[in-house]
């Protein structure tokens, strides 16, 4: 697992917001892409009038950076979120360090400021929730760099790197409800593979062979000689992603094995007809790397491949061995998109099929801060984790009730009746 980068805190403190006084609340939440929105939901939801600026998505629900403000100058409460994956989280909270939004982006690029910000409320519940309101900010301006005071985590943190025992240091840990995840195909395939339909489900075992070549061929997954001459590619998370613990840990791939994984950065036109080179679609044999968020997954797998892209030898190119390919990826229910959600291990996801114990690709949500936390802030969490499991967590995922027949004590560990 890598170590982002750090700095060294000292006399850091929280940062100024505005005209935000000493006697303002400053609450700082990072960690979980796949249940953002609705710990979104949940904060509005508790802050009395709240306010909001989101900036990353045209819509609020899907932007991994907002900041809601509540209250008056000198009496605020202040909620700046900056989701980039579970385990990094996990790890900026463990070690105190600054929130980074990715392996390469800036700490100073993690904490939007409060400008602009307007009033924002909710419409609808569940999946069916809507946000009314807030603010899309043009251009991001933000506050310094600055370690989170609380992170949500599709993962244990004993699952991960940082676990109490290494570390010394153990998180309070708040179970918030469920979150499911899917294996999908893109609908980024290339023209001549006619029959994608045939792609329909995806084993613990063909996601093994899959995560450690990073393509195979697609007769693998579909058990059909004429799909032996198409490749299906790996387009995966990078090692902040509690969504790539919950999919090796669900599979038996292995939490801490190094996947090949295809990192898709742009789009899929071939620069010349001549000498084909397909623009920023690498394959990566890396303990750490991966694409940064769920969201991107989706946006991504769903663009159109170029008739004259393809897949040689492990290179998007046309040199000999010419393979036409799509896209495989694991992602949070919320980021399925336009993308079409494979079964797993023959079982499609319903909420009944999880609730049920049929469907096993999913973890527990955990809101969790370290014991040192301040007394002001910790309340105003505590007050946001509650609306989240009683009320919100069907937002992003589902609600861990009297509807939720089973239970487990680990990421991909087996299932046990309630």
């Amino acid at each position: 697992m890598k170590m982002l980068k750090t700095v060294t805190l000292g006399a850091i403190a929280l940062s100024t917001i505005g005209a935000m006084s000493a006697a303002d609340t400053v609450i700082k939440i990072t960690g979980s892409t796949a249940f953002r929105a609705a710990t979104y939901a949940a904060i509005v939801n508790t802050l009395p009038s709240p306010k909001v600026v989101f900036f990353g998505n045209s819509s609020l629900a899907k932007a991994s950076q907002a900041t809601f403000v509540s209250g008056t100058a000198g009496n605020q409460t202040i909620v700046q979120c900056c989701f980039a994956g579970s385990v990094g989280g996990i790890n900026w909270l463990v070690n105190n360090t600054n929130v980074a939004t990715s392996l390469t982006a800036l700490d100073t690029q993690a904490w939007l400021k409060t400008t602009g910000a307007t009033a924002v409320s909710t419409s609808g519940s569940g999946t069916g929730l809507t946000f009314v309101g807030g603010a899309q900010a043009a251009t991001a301006t933000y506050d310094d760099a600055a370690p989170a005071n609380v992170t949500m985590s599709d993962s244990l943190q004993d699952s991960t790197a940082f676990d109490s025992g290494t570390t010394g240091v153990t998180l309070i840990d708040t179970q918030v409800g469920i979150v499911p995840f899917a294996f999908i195909k893109g609908l980024a395939v290339h023209p001549s593979i006619t029959n994608a339909g045939s792609l329909t489900n995806i084993s613990p075992l063909a996601f093994q062979a899959l995560a450690s070549s990073g393509k195979v061929p697609m007769s693998w997954l579909t058990g059909a000689s004429t799909d032996v001459g198409y490749d299906v590619l790996l387009a995966g998370r990078d090692s902040d992603s509690g969504t790539r613990l919950a999919a090796f840990a669900e599979t038996a791939f292995g939490v801490f094995s190094t996947p090949t994984q295809y990192i898709v950065n742009g789009s899929y036109t071939a620069t010349s007809s001549a000498a084909v080179t397909i623009n920023n679609v690498t394959a990566i044999n890396d303990a750490d790397l991966g694409i940064a968020s769920g969201g991107t997954v989706k946006n991504l797998i769903a663009s159109s491949i170029s008739a004259t892209a393809t897949d040689a030898a492990g290179k998007l190119s046309t040199a000999t061995g010419y393979r036409p390919y799509m896209f495989v990826s694991y992602v949070g229910i919320g980021d399925v998109g336009t993308n079409t959600k494979l079964t797993y291990a023959g079982v499609p996801y319903t909420e009944a099929n999880v609730q049920n114990g049929l469907y096993t690709f999913w973890t527990y949500e955990h809101l969790l801060y370290r014991s040192d936390i301040d007394s002001t802030v910790k309340t105003s969490v505590d007050a946001i984790a509650v609306k989240l499991k009683s009320t919100y967590a069907n937002v992003s995922g589902i609600l861990d009730d009297a509807n939720m027949k089973v239970k487990r004590y680990s990421e991909g560990g087996s299932l046990v009746s309630k």
